[in-house]
């Protein structure tokens, strides 16, 4: 009886047919082998990690006083938006304001008193000059003689009388007139030479009364004014008259004063009005709240995830309700502390996820045109930060979905 079968397959005498007979018969291992070597090729080249939750960074100002005492005057109302450096309220300073009056009396009764005493050397200069001018008056007319009988003399020696006398011999009259005039020539001389001395001790006089006129009436104008100063009149020309603990007392009390003027550093919109006009206020209490405009964000970043994610990095930042609106924004910094958040991913109660926090800057397009007005993005609004932009998905996630994904 014959061994053909028709099911049978024909015997493999060779090695080689025997290897590829078992190899067409594992060919369905084979094709799963495949496919887990591609799944595993493309989930290494997906990244796991695609985004992070955040929020607008919120900067919160209380604006309060530095020294304790009574709100004057509240300039805002809540909801205003209002610039940087403002003031937004004023405490009362009646109390510093009157001390500084007092202390600019004090200056101004320093001043007179200085005036009074430059007044008198004033008063004995123009005596001097007085004293100078009638010594000098009386040298004129003592000049102005001697001049005259010097030239009678002179004139009297050339006539024809005179002549005669010497040729009859008369010598002796004819020198004593010589003499006469020597010694009017002398008197001359010495008159002329103490008035010119004291015509420049006239002018010296002269030119010091001028001087000393000109600043009593620059001191009497200067006290005046200090005397009738105040803390918002405080003029240059005052400051430049005063002396250096004088100066200093009032840059004091100015501060005091300024300080009494409370200010908002960046800015913002009043969240919160603490306090009313009248209010008693304590060192350091809240009188209002302003809220700056947003210029960062904050995101946690897992810690298993450090290294995927550097400074200077581009991320994307997305409203968590609204994924249709994207923003470019830039890592900024990555905080040194490690952070613990709650996860709330976790079935399993208190668990905690442990990271850092990541800065980003706030994107320009999210801001707002006017100040004041929101922005696309608000202070405290819950964001989505990407680290890849929103619509490119890893090849294994796009195959199978994961909701930690993009």
């Amino acid at each position: 009886m014959s061994e053909f079968h028709p099911n049978r397959d024909t015997p493999v005498k060779t090695k080689l047919g025997l290897t590829r007979r078992k190899i067409l018969e594992s060919w369905p291992l084979l094709v799963w082998v495949g496919i887990g070597l591609i799944a595993a090729w493309g989930y290494s080249r997906g990244r796991v990690f695609a985004r992070m939750n955040g929020a607008v960074d919120v900067y919160q100002e209380n604006i309060s006083p530095i020294e304790e005492g009574r709100i004057a005057k509240i300039l805002v109302k809540r909801g205003d938006f209002v610039p940087p450096n403002s003031i937004i309220a004023r405490m009362d300073s009646s109390l510093y304001e009157r001390e500084l009056v007092g202390v600019l009396r004090g200056v101004a009764a320093n001043r007179y008193e200085e005036i009074s005493r430059i007044e008198r050397q004033q008063l004995d200069l123009e005596a001097e000059l007085r004293k100078l001018e009638i010594t000098d008056a009386g040298d004129k007319g003592r000049l102005t003689e001697l001049i005259a009988s010097r030239e009678r003399l002179l004139k009297a020696e050339g006539t024809p009388n005179a002549n005669a006398s010497k040729l009859l011999g008369l010598n002796a009259l004819a020198a004593l007139t010589n003499e006469k005039i020597d010694d009017l020539n002398a008197d001359i001389a010495e008159l002329q030479g103490s008035q010119a001395a004291a015509v420049q001790s006239i002018g010296e006089v002269r030119n010091t009364l001028t001087k000393i006129t000109g600043q009593v009436a620059k001191m009497k104008a200067n006290a005046t004014v200090t005397a009738n100063a105040d803390a918002s009149s405080i003029t240059d020309e005052v400051r430049a008259g005063l002396l250096p603990d004088e100066q200093k007392e009032i840059n004091e009390l100015l501060s005091f004063i300024e300080l009494c003027s409370l200010r908002t550093t960046r800015g913002g919109t009043v969240d919160r009005l603490e306090k009313e006009e009248g209010e008693f206020v304590a060192q350091g209490e809240a009188v209002m709240r302003v809220v700056a405009e947003p210029d960062q964000i904050v995101a946690f970043l897992p810690q298993e995830q450090i290294g995927k994610l550097n400074i200077g990095d581009t991320v994307w930042i997305t409203p968590a309700l609204d994924r249709n609106n994207i923003f470019e924004s830039k890592v900024t910094a990555i905080s040194p502390r490690i952070n613990n958040v709650a996860d709330a991913s976790s079935p399993l109660p208190n668990r905690r996820i442990f990271g850092r926090d990541v800065v980003c800057t706030f994107p320009e397009k999210a801001q707002s045109a006017t100040p004041g007005t929101p922005g696309l993005l608000v202070p405290g609004q819950t964001v989505t930060v990407h680290i890849q932009r929103p619509g490119n998905i890893p090849l294994m996630n796009r195959i199978f979905h994961n909701d930690d994904s993009n």
